[in-house]
């Protein structure tokens, strides 16, 4: 007698559901992923389907936001932000230059680190209104392609944030006017065709 595990095939699917089918799409390297969200989106977002890529556009992000966060701490006098906050207040009035101090350093270790920790936690939550928006609308989405989605449409959100400001520092009013079109056609792709 044969081995009955050997020959073992999964059951077939119960009545009236889906066939499962692999996703069919384009395959796409991860930095061809990360430039074809803005001039491929569609394309884009079909491979981000078939194979879900969060890890590196949340590095990415991780990143930037130490490298804004290190750039803000430069530039600012952090501590003497925190203690002219802290004089404002009414209910600071009370505490001793001791705990006024110990409020100074906490806040700055809370700055330093607590806004660099947000970036894992926005991308979890974030992406889970993303998985019930799919869902609600009866369609069907893993946790990890939620994820995919919210961190490569965060990215291109903090890469368009950052362009603004570079021409807002610059000064350059004739790129501001054309970065303001853009706006208006709702992204780069729609912008360039309607050139």
């Amino acid at each position: 007698m044969s081995d009955p595990n050997q020959q073992w095939q999964p059951p077939p699917p119960p009545p009236g559901a889906p066939p499962t089918t692999q996703l069919e799409g384009p395959e796409m390297s991860t930095p061809a992923t990360l430039t074809g969200i803005f001039f491929e989106p569609g394309r884009t977002f079909e491979a981000l389907r078939r194979h879900p890529r969060f890890l590196v556009v949340g590095l990415i992000l991780l990143v930037l936001t130490i490298g804004v966060t290190a750039l803000v701490f430069q530039r600012i006098d952090m501590g003497q932000y925190i203690r002219d906050k802290m004089e404002q207040n009414p209910r600071n009035a009370q505490q001793t230059e001791e705990q006024k101090e110990l409020g100074v350093k906490i806040g700055k270790i809370i700055g330093a680190v607590g806004i660099p920790a947000s970036v894992p936690i926005t991308l979890a939550a974030g992406a889970a209104p993303y998985l019930l928006g799919v869902m609600a609308f009866g369609g069907s989405i893993s946790y990890k392609g939620s994820l995919a989605v919210w961190a490569a449409e965060k990215e291109e959100k903090e890469e368009e944030r950052e362009e603004r400001e570079e021409l807002e520092e610059s000064g350059e009013s004739e790129e501001r006017e054309e970065w303001e079109e853009r706006e208006e056609w709702g992204g780069e792709r729609e912008w360039r065709e309607s050139r």
